[in-house]
């Protein structure tokens, strides 16, 4: 299940250009076999860079449907009516009322003055994920992301890419893992609010942190998030 969940996250990350060091907010999971263990989700959403996780029964906050005419069934039918059910269907403000109905049965509309009923097999019907939500599904579950970033979790992204860089650096520049390290730097933006976080520092062992690059040896230009940052790391 958890291999699963995270499967289908990253899929869902992918499709919004999402990288998996950029954390979220929250994760919704639908799924038919509900774990014993609320703990398990959360296994998936740690490792999904998530800070939360929540077991929803249906999908209908994250997900909103296109409905076209299916021109073969309703043609023959209406036919002098179909550019109004067509415009009918493009404007309707609820389009999963119009799902549901015809999931069961069928769904009645007045359009033109005349009653129009559309089954299944009369309509296109092409789901939409909501604006803030990235979604997948496969076999029976759907996990959903909550796509919006926060000022805190976009913070948090760009400093898990500082740390990303930092630790390539400290590789070539052939420091062990233990090693503790000074790092030097030019930035600006959100890279220069959060070069000195504690979790930056805490991650790559670093005991000092200065600006500027003038005189390093091993000195390195990075786009982090779109902004251009210089480092330097030397062993401290």
């Amino acid at each position: 299940l958890v291999l699963k969940a995270v499967a289908l996250g990253r899929a869902a990350r992918n499709k919004v250009n999402i990288k998996n060091r950029q954390p979220l907010g929250k994760m919704y999971i639908m799924t038919d076999t509900a774990p014993a263990d609320p703990a398990v989700l959360a296994l998936a959403a740690d490792e999904l860079n998530v800070k939360s996780v929540e077991r929803v029964s249906d999908d209908s906050a994250f997900i909103s449907y296109e409905i076209k005419p299916q021109l073969k069934t309703l043609g023959p039918k209406y036919g002098k009516l179909i550019g109004a059910i067509r415009q009918y269907l493009t404007g309707v403000q609820k389009p999963e009322e119009i799902v549901k109905a015809v999931e069961k049965g069928v769904y009645v509309a007045e359009i033109g003055g005349e009653k129009v009923e559309f089954s299944a097999d009369d309509l296109l019907i092409t789901p939409v994920n909501k604006g803030g939500f990235a979604m997948e599904t496969d076999g029976g579950m759907t996990v959903v992301l909550d796509t919006t970033l926060s000022e805190e979790l976009l913070d948090a992204g760009t400093a898990r890419e500082l740390v990303s860089k930092l630790q390539t650096m400290r590789k070539e520049a052939g420091d062990n893992v233990t090693d503790r390290i000074d790092i030097r730097y030019l930035a600006s933006g959100r890279a220069e609010k959060v070069r000195s976080s504690g979790a930056v520092k805490a991650d790559v062992l670093c005991d000092k942190i200065e600006r500027g690059v003038e005189g390093c040896d091993l000195v390195k230009e990075w786009d982090v998030n779109g902004e251009k940052v210089t480092l330097s790391v030397k062993k401290a």
